[in-house]
């Protein structure tokens, strides 16, 4: 049998560019991932984290239909794609309990509403859903994995309410088997579409499917143009379960939905540097494309993420300073804005709350097609966005250095670019010698504008109206100065590796990291017995 040596291995694309500017053949860059123990540990308050493995990702080449870069200086001036590093999402088939939901309590009337009465009314916010039946309901603490005679420990937070609560275009359409889970349109590993290069399965994918335990890991990881499906509890791991390369477009971001994942069934969006969305079935392989060339917005989409709560509903943060809040199951069209509010331009203060344009409502009755909503921050590109705990407001942080607050289900703006602290100890914080105190109530804060329904919107127990909180004033201050800002200092600083990272989480035994360059790394949590000795 005659076996073909590997190809010779490239890691960085500097070496694919420098061949084609000198006029060499293209080398070949390594198709294979590359798994390695290398030894390195950090040392913390809690004990000492091990570097137990180090992923390498294969990093694809140009599609040869794509020009190569003939000048690979980074100043110049020729348009590239739009890159986001090496991002991952992880995901858990298995049905766990809720972590515990802490809330710093300010008032006793946040405590009393934030109290259950009864252990059986315990309700986690963020696995709120539609119902099969097109209503809102939350998921009770027993149905996300607790024992239901067992009381709650931790401290639970109250359902918010649904996104476009009030508007039952926006509610999930009925199906015969409510546990019956809708799977995208086209096939993808038989697809046609240009967008799609190649995409290239396992040789023994259903039997690392049936092997793969309940509460093992699986890993989605995006680098340039390449997307790959991992099992990292396999002693494989380096052998994707699925690589996909697409023709150009590079994938930016992309999440799963945890509310309709199960063993069978995993929803996965992906934004991408054209600004399409593709909704993905990787049990299936099934995909559907969204945004298809740019119909609704062109620009690159540089965060993605699935609204807590919500079946089909996920919300795109574009380039141009757009939110789009999509729907996975409804066709595209184009779209028109339905009203466009005057823009006021002010030179001496920047009236933030004028730049939050609502271009389409989800109060809409026009909700036949894509999109559900578009919220228009700034002309500044969003660099990314998140949903608070409570699940009621939006963190949005864009390249201009504003960081806005969002109450996303009234579909209002709150201003505040003071750097915010939650949830350290007190004792940590200190301002700089010689700079003067000042306390959170004084002039800054305009507290005076704000004793009423401004300051009561903000609040996570808040029981403010629509039209109260559109009335009231945002909080606009500037940015306090270095020399007057509290400082955290670090607990540790470590070189975790030699390329820039992207991207970190937390798992409840180890930390994960990935970079620049496509390197995932595992740092294993110090044991109790370790702790110990």
């Amino acid at each position: 049998m005659f076996v073909l040596p590997p190809p010779p291995r490239y890691p960085t694309q500097a070496a694919y560019n420098a061949a084609v500017a000198a006029g060499h053949a293209a080398p070949m860059i390594e198709t294979n991932n590359i798994l390695s123990n290398p030894e390195d540990q950090f040392l913390a308050g809690e004990g000492t984290y091990v570097l137990k493995e180090d992923l390498l990702l294969a990093t694809p080449p140009p599609h040869p239909s794509e020009a190569p870069v003939v000048n690979p200086n980074p100043l110049a001036t020729t348009p590239q794609p739009e890159t986001a590093g090496t991002k991952l999402s992880l995901v858990r088939l298995d049905v766990r309990a809720p972590p515990p939901v802490f809330n710093k309590f300010t008032s006793a009337t946040t405590l009393s509403s934030s109290i259950a009465e009864h252990p059986s009314e315990g309700r986690y916010s963020s696995d709120a859903k539609f119902s099969s039946d097109g209503s809102f309901r939350g998921t009770s603490l027993s149905e996300a994995g607790q024992s239901p005679s067992g009381p709650s420990n931790s401290t639970t937070a109250a359902s918010a309410p649904a996104f476009g609560d009030g508007n039952p275009l926006v509610a999930p359409e009925k199906t015969k088997d409510p546990n019956k889970r809708r799977k995208p349109k086209n096939n993808m590993t038989k697809s046609n579409s240009s967008f799609i290069s190649r995409v290239i399965m396992n040789e023994t994918f259903s039997k690392r499917l049936s092997d793969h335990p309940s509460d093992g890991l699986f890993a989605f990881a995006n680098i340039n143009r390449a997307f790959q499906w991992l099992d990292l509890s396999s002693a494989t791991k380096a052998d994707y379960l699925t690589k996909i390369l697409f023709t150009k477009a590079h994938c930016l971001c992309h999440d799963v939905n945890l509310v309709t994942k199960s063993v069978s069934h995993i929803d996965m969006i992906m934004g991408f540097s054209t600004g399409e969305i593709i909704w993905w079935e990787p049990m299936s392989q099934r995909y559907t494309r969204l945004n298809k060339n740019g119909v609704i917005n062109k620009t690159p989409v540089s965060q993605i993420k699935w609204i807590p709560g919500a079946e089909n509903l996920f919300m795109a943060a574009h380039m141009d300073g757009s939110l789009v809040v999509y729907d996975k199951e409804k066709e595209d069209a184009i779209f028109n804005p339905e009203e466009e509010e005057p823009r006021v331009s002010v030179d001496t203060v920047k009236d933030l709350s004028k730049e939050f344009h609502v271009v389409k409502s989800v109060q809409s009755k026009n909700q036949k097609h894509n999109p559900v909503a578009i919220w228009k921050l700034s002309n500044q590109r969003i660099n990314s966005f998140d949903f608070s705990p409570d699940n009621r407001y939006l963190a949005v942080v864009s390249e201009d250095g504003t960081f806005r607050t969002v109450d996303y289900l009234k579909e209002d703006v709150g201003e505040d670019c003071r750097l915010c602290l939650w949830d350290f100890n007190v004792g940590m914080v200190h301002t700089p010698k010689g700079a003067p105190v000042r306390l959170r109530g004084g002039d800054a804060l305009q507290r005076s504008e704000t004793q009423g329904t401004s300051a009561s919107r903000l609040r996570s127990g808040s029981q403010a109206s629509a039209t109260e909180g559109k009335e009231s004033n945002p909080i606009i201050h500037p940015v306090q100065s270095r020399a007057r800002t509290a400082i955290i200092p670090p607990v540790l600083t470590k070189l975790a590796d030699k390329d820039p990272l992207n991207w970190v989480t937390f798992t409840h035994d180890s930390i994960m990291t990935s970079s620049d360059k496509g390197r995932i790394r595992t740092w294993t949590r110090p044991s109790d017995s370790t702790t110990q000795a």
